[in-house]
């Protein structure tokens, strides 16, 4: 029984280790920890896109070229990895909305997320 549970033990732990790093490359890798779950890719990509954000907040309108090259880095690796998240987890709306509201997609690639979105919860009033 030990034997079953060490590797998701160990994944845990790299994964904490790793979302504790402050290393945008060491957060990344978080996301891709064996075993892979929704929560992994999830947590990475809020961490990842919560910067950007984060940055966004904190300087002028209009932001200077280099802070906004910045932000548009950090929203592209955050895409990068929710595409790759619905590779794995295509039935995830959680995933689906992250997606959708990635500041770097396209209008078409919004609207293939809430079509998605409506195909998996059919009956939710807000969509």
């Amino acid at each position: 029984m030990a034997a079953i549970t060490i590797p998701a033990f160990l994944g845990s732990v790299k994964y904490w280790n790793a979302i504790n790093s402050q290393n945008l490359k060491s957060i990344e890798s978080a996301a891709y920890i064996w075993p892979r779950d929704e929560y992994k890719y999830w947590s990475v990509i809020l961490t990842v896109s919560g910067n950007a954000s984060a940055i966004d907040e904190k300087t002028s309108d209009p932001n200077p070229p280099e802070i906004q090259k910045q932000i548009d880095d950090l929203n592209k690796v955050a895409l990068e990895i929710t595409k790759n998240a619905l590779k794995d987890f295509p039935q995830s709306m959680h995933l689906w909305r992250l997606y959708g509201k990635n500041r770097m997609n396209s209008e078409s690639e919004i609207a293939i997320a809430v079509e998605k979105i409506k195909e998996l919860d059919p009956y939710n009033p807000v969509l």
